[in-house]
């Protein structure tokens, strides 16, 4: 068969199909050029053509840059729980939970005091850190805690003190 190749107005060929296949393996005629051999209902696209074997369209050998993406270590909590909980700055997010327990349970409030001073040391030094608001949290409700607990040495000590008199 004789293939007659149609590209930019001109005409070039007739080729044979092991011709046209050579011809597009080496990037010499496009699987979009325009073909006609007898028996052809008319000009067609030359990959339609029986037998013309298009290689594969040619991609960039470049790369898009690496999309930046955020990995947690092993163990480390990821997305929003990491910018939520401090996992970094222990001192400041046990402080936390011991001011807020400290409320209810007296002698708790002097610790997260002191653990929310520590927190807030860590992060001037170390801004990565994180847990600023948990160490201001832990000094706020530490001191509130720290009042609980006097009160309740107020109130117990004399209570305690009467006991001890009564048993000896």
């Amino acid at each position: 068969m004789k293939i007659h190749i149609a590209r930019g107005g001109q005409q070039y060929g007739p080729y044979t199909l092991a011709e046209v296949n050579a011809q597009l393996a080496s990037g010499g005629l496009s699987a979009n050029d325009q073909a006609w051999h007898a028996g052809a209902p008319g000009w067609i696209m030359l990959a339609a053509v029986a037998g013309v074997v298009a290689p594969a369209p040619r991609t960039s050998r470049s790369m898009p840059p690496p999309q930046s993406t955020s990995v947690s270590p092993v163990g480390a909590p990821s997305g929003w729980v990491a910018t939520v909980i401090p996992y970094k700055n222990l001192p400041a997010l046990i402080g936390y939970y011991c001011g807020v327990f400290g409320i209810v349970l007296p002698g708790l409030g002097p610790v997260a005091l002191v653990l929310g001073v520590i927190g807030l040391l860590k992060v001037s030094r170390n801004a990565q850190s994180k847990g600023s608001v948990h160490a201001w949290v832990a000094i706020v409700l530490g001191l509130l805690g720290l009042l609980v607990t006097v009160a309740w040495i107020a109130l117990l000590a004399p209570l305690v003190l009467e006991l001890g008199r009564r048993l000896f």
